[in-house]
């Protein structure tokens, strides 16, 4: 009996070990994915230290007694929360930042939605001046870049879109726009730029990219079967231009 005893013990305190080994390595496994995330994220970016942000705006226009015309300026929740989460990236990775300006541009740029934010769309429209967007009437929005069309409809899936001009795009800075279809989609792209930093690295390194992830709405979670989806060559083709 005391021999059962005495096996079981040594039993247990080799399952303990076993349990500590177990959790030590994947602690350490996870510690060494983040670290690889963010040396990648800090490539992509290529921000040295202060970045100048733009988030999505809408201005609506109004007539005061008949003659003077009033613009008002305000953002929704959604796309705050996106500013708000670009800015926690930004913190964890110790850049500073500042609210961009058409007087400022000597820093890197991150510019937030694209429908309601003038400085994104223009970017949008200078690179790729094939760019449209409109709604067919059974609500379905319709997106074409160059050649590639993608379609979303409200409360069934948007996309999260991830743009990336770098200094050989005739800025001579590094520029991301971030945007959805929908705020889902806006602050889904964030996510998926910082969760997902390895696999943007490893298809496109430091260089420039356009690319689209189709997010669910009700789970929220990004369509991985269908993956990246790859719209670069027809964002940058410089046919586009003539």
């Amino acid at each position: 009996m005391h021999k059962i005893i005495e096996c079981i013990n040594t039993f247990s305190v080799y399952i303990s070990a076993i349990i500590i080994l177990y959790s030590f390595i994947k602690v350490s496994i996870d510690l060494m994915d983040y670290f690889r995330k963010k040396r990648k994220l800090i490539k992509i970016l290529n921000i040295k230290n202060k970045v100048l942000i733009s988030p999505s705006m809408f201005e609506m226009k109004k007539f005061v007694k008949d003659w003077d015309l009033v613009f008002d300026e305000f953002i929704t929740y959604g796309d705050m929360k996106a500013v708000l989460q670009i800015i926690s990236v930004l913190n964890k990775l110790h850049y500073t930042f500042d609210l961009y300006t058409d007087r400022n541009v000597e820093f890197p740029e991150i510019h937030i939605g694209l429908k309601t934010n003038k400085y994104a769309l223009n970017y949008v429209k200078k690179v790729c001046p094939t760019y449209k967007s409109w709604m067919e009437s059974d609500g379905t929005v319709m997106l074409k870049f160059g050649n590639r069309l993608l379609y979303y409809r409200y409360n069934m899936y948007d996309y999260a879109f991830l743009i990336k001009l770098t200094k050989d795009d005739y800025y001579g800075r590094t520029i991301h726009l971030i945007f959805g279809g929908y705020d889902l989609g806006t602050y889904k792209a964030i996510e998926f730029l910082s969760s997902y930093s390895n696999q943007i690295y490893k298809r496109f390194k430091q260089g420039h990219y356009c690319i689209a992830v189709k997010v669910d709405f009700r789970s929220r979670a990004f369509d991985m079967v269908t993956g990246i989806i790859d719209l670069t060559d027809d964002f940058f083709n410089t046919s586009n231009n003539l």
